[in-house]
């Protein structure tokens, strides 16, 4: 059963990989995710943000089939302001295909992620 205002919305959208005309929606992700770090960041922080995604085993063309082994790292990099980020990530790519983003309570950002993967 559908609570969400969002997720009702979401539902008569057309799929993400027609809203980005085509375009794969990993590669959006990615894009989203590199800016979103490297604007807040910086690019010497991103540089050592690699640094421990190496350590973790994560490359950076594996965070759309891993969101949340991504979403663990942000945790430990950056502590509780992970979710900060997240947001700000999701906020940035739902504007990127077009779609606004609203919070919905209970869903993660694994969730929304695989949302988009999925065609929402």
């Amino acid at each position: 059963m559908r609570n969400s205002l969002a997720e009702n919305q979401m539902d008569r959208r057309m799929p993400v990989h027609d809203v980005l005309g085509g375009s794969d929606p990993d590669r959006i992700i990615l894009m989203t995710i590199r800016t979103t770090l490297n604007d807040v960041f910086g690019k010497r922080v991103l540089t050592s943000f690699n640094k421990a995604m190496r350590v973790q085993s994560l490359r950076w063309e594996e965070i759309p089939d891993n969101p949340r082994l991504f979403s663990e790292l942000l945790t430990k990099i950056v502590g509780r302001g992970h979710i900060v980020l997240e947001d700000l990530i999701l906020e940035n790519l739902y504007s990127e295909i077009g779609l606004p983003y609203e919070y919905v309570e209970g869903c993660e950002f694994h969730d929304h992620i695989e949302k988009i993967r999925g065609g929402l």
